[in-house]
């Protein structure tokens, strides 16, 4: 279905299951990660319990059918060697804080400048600009932050079985990361949107995701 187009993936976790869909759909996705490897390859659970960038469970499962190469994209010559890359590819992938790809000197613009058809996607927590794009974040605070978590709740009594008709209701913590596994989910779909012809005039070919989307939409 999407054989004919090649991803760069620069996702960690926030964003691999991007890549990974767009890969099973059979676009050739190219996972680039720093010498020290992606963030995710830290996540658990482990192959025989033992903690291993190259036993992570999540990593496997979320890399599948994408090709890799390590690439220092902080020095001058990974930049120019992902540039070099972005030069024969359709879709570009990120999911670094907000203004960290400008820092780097790989923003839209300096992609675009060497290929004015690719389209950039860009999903962060709280959106690239605005007071509180450059918050700390994790999955549990993106729910928490959007009331995610008035949603996911259990009640329990609050003397125990003696008087089980006291009861009060707790937040129940999410047993995956929902915000950025939507999300990731939700990306092939904005990628699909940009294949067909109508979209293809378009100049400017930057998407820009937010974790909090998939919680805005559910309340």
């Amino acid at each position: 279905m999407l054989s004919p187009y090649r991803v760069l993936d620069l996702t960690n976790e926030r964003g691999l299951l991007c890549g990974q869909i767009l890969a099973d759909l059979g676009a050739d996705v190219i996972a680039v990660e720093p010498p020290e490897g992606n963030s995710a390859r830290r996540l658990g659970p482990f192959a025989g319990d033992e903690p291993d960038p190259e036993r992570s469970l999540y990593w496997w499962a979320y890399s599948r059918n994408k090709r890799g190469i390590t690439l220092d994209i902080a020095t001058e010559q990974g930049r120019e060697q992902l540039l070099q890359l972005a030069r024969g590819a359709h879709f570009l992938i990120e999911s670094e804080p907000p203004g960290r790809m400008a820092e780097l000197g790989i923003a839209y613009e300096d992609v675009a400048a060497v290929n004015p058809a690719l389209v950039y996607v860009s999903i962060s927590a709280f959106g690239q600009t605005g007071p509180k794009a450059k918050y700390a974040e994790s999955d549990l605070i993106v729910v928490n932050a959007t009331g995610g978590l008035e949603v996911a709740t259990r009640t329990v009594p609050l003397c125990g079985s003696a008087c089980p008709w006291h009861t009060t209701t707790l937040p129940r913590r999410p047993q995956a990361p929902r915000s950025s596994l939507t999300v990731s989910a939700g990306g092939p779909v904005a990628v699909s949107m940009w294949t067909s012809r109508r979209n293809r005039h378009l100049r400017r070919r930057h998407s820009r995701v937010s974790l909090l989307l998939p919680w805005a939409t559910k309340r």
